[in-house]
C-alpha cells in the first residue's frame, strides 16, 4: 500500500478544472516544503546521447556496412496474437476512446479513494483531465519517457500502472479487431475459393461441351463421308454394270453377227451341195 502524501499545495495544472478542494489554499503556505519528489517538476536529463565523446573516452567502433549473408526475416504472421500491436492505431477513436476514458476515470477515482481521499484535492489532482484526455487518445505513450511532455506530476509514481492498464485495453481491443478481420478474411477466402471453383467448374463444363460438340461434329462428318463414299461406290458400280452390259450386248451382237455369217456359209455350202449333187449322181449312173 502506497504511503499517503503530506498536505500538498493546490496543483497549478488543476486550477483550470476547478476540481481541487476549497481548503487547499489554506494549506499552501504551510506545505510548500513538503511536496514529494513526484510532485516536483521533472528534471531535464543532464546527459546528451548525441554529444561527442570526451577526450578520455574511447570512440565507439563502427562496424563496416556491407552485404550480409544472414537469411531474410520470415514473413510476419498478421494474425499471430503476439503481433496484436499491428492492429492498434495511433489514436483511439469511438468506442475504443470511450473505453479508455472510462478506464482512466475509474482508476483515478479508485486510486483517490484508496490513497488520497484525505488530501485537499479531488481525483483530478492525481490525474488531470488534460493528461487523462491525452493518455486516452494517443497510443504512442508506452513508457515514462514518452509522457514527459504531459507535465504529469505523479507520473513517476503512477505512469507505469496507468500505461499497463491502457496496454491491456489496447491488447484486448486489438485482439478483437484481429479476430474480426481474420474471420472476414477467412469468409472472403471461402467466397473467393467458391468463385474460383465455380469458374473452374464452368471452364470444365465448357471444355466438355466443346469436346462433345467436336465429337458430334466428327461423327456427323464421318457419317457424311461414309454416305458420300457409298454414293461414289454406287455410282462406280452403276458405271461398271453399264459398261459390262454394253460389253455383253456388244458380245451378243458380235456373236449374232458371227452366227449369221456362219449360217450364211452353211446355206451357201448346202446350196452348192444341192447344186452339184445331181450332176454327180448322173455321172455315176451313166458310168
Amino acid at each position: 500500500m502506497l504511503n499517503p502524501l503530506p498536505q500538498p499545495p493546490s496543483l497549478p495544472h488543476d486550477t483550470e478544472c476547478g476540481s481541487l478542494g476549497p481548503d487547499s489554499q489554506q494549506h499552501s503556505s504551510t506545505s510548500s516544503n513538503n511536496i514529494p519528489e513526484e510532485m516536483a517538476t521533472a528534471k531535464t536529463p543532464s546527459g546528451d546521447a548525441g554529444s561527442p565523446p570526451s577526450p578520455g573516452q574511447a570512440a565507439p567502433v563502427m562496424e563496416p556496412v556491407g552485404p550480409s549473408n544472414e537469411p531474410l526475416d520470415p514473413p510476419i504472421d498478421r494474425y499471430d496474437p503476439r503481433n496484436w500491436a499491428m492492429f492498434t492505431p495511433a489514436t483511439r477513436r469511438d468506442k475504443h476512446l470511450e473505453r479508455a476514458r472510462i478506464l482512466l476515470s475509474e482508476w483515478r477515482d479508485n486510486t483517490w479513494l484508496a490513497h488520497y481521499k484525505s488530501q485537499p484535492f479531488g481525483p483530478p489532482g492525481i490525474l488531470p483531465d488534460t493528461v487523462l484526455t491525452a493518455l486516452a487518445t494517443r497510443t504512442s505513450y508506452r513508457a515514462l519517457e514518452d509522457i514527459r511532455d504531459l507535465r504529469w506530476i505523479l507520473a513517476k509514481r503512477h505512469a507505469t500502472e496507468v500505461l499497463k492498464l491502457l496496454e491491456n485495453l489496447d491488447r484486448e481491443v486489438a485482439l478483437d479487431d484481429m479476430r474480426e478481420e481474420k474471420s472476414k478474411r477467412e469468409a472472403e477466402d471461402i467466397r473467393k475459393k467458391a468463385r474460383e471453383d465455380e469458374r473452374e467448374h464452368e471452364r470444365i463444363r465448357k471444355v466438355l461441351e466443346a469436346a462433345k460438340k467436336r465429337e458430334e461434329a466428327a461423327v456427323r462428318k464421318a457419317a457424311e463421308e461414309a454416305r458420300k463414299t457409298r454414293l461414289r461406290a454406287i455410282k462406280e458400280a452403276a458405271k461398271l454394270i453399264g459398261r459390262r452390259q454394253k460389253e455383253v450386248r456388244a458380245e451378243e451382237t458380235k456373236a449374232r453377227k458371227r452366227a449369221g455369217k456362219e449360217a450364211e456359209k452353211s446355206v451357201l455350202v448346202l446350196i452348192l451341195v444341192l447344186v452339184l449333187a445331181p450332176s454327180n449322181v448322173l455321172v455315176s449312173r451313166t458310168a
